[in-house]
């Protein structure tokens, strides 16, 4: 996931749709290897993008929204 986050931020806008979903990626990963600090702060990173690319009422978003408000009680 780091090696494609390099590569999208290198060719893509900063608030292209992909970049939430490699970020939301990203902290389904560390969330899975524990590391809950890492983890909310790609799926902030995922949702901020996401409300600026796709709209605060974007399906995509809310999910993200979900996703963070749950892993953030970890933090």
């Amino acid at each position: 996931y780091k090696k494609t986050l390099e590569i999208e931020l290198k060719s893509l806008p900063a608030n292209h749709p992909s970049l939430g979903t490699t970020y939301n990626n990203m902290a389904m990963a560390f969330e899975g290897l524990e590391q809950y600090q890492s983890a909310v702060e790609c799926a902030q990173r995922a949702v901020d993008i996401g409300r600026e690319a796709l709209g605060p009422s974007n399906a995509q978003v809310k999910r993200y929204e979900s996703y963070l408000n749950r892993i953030s009680r970890h933090v």
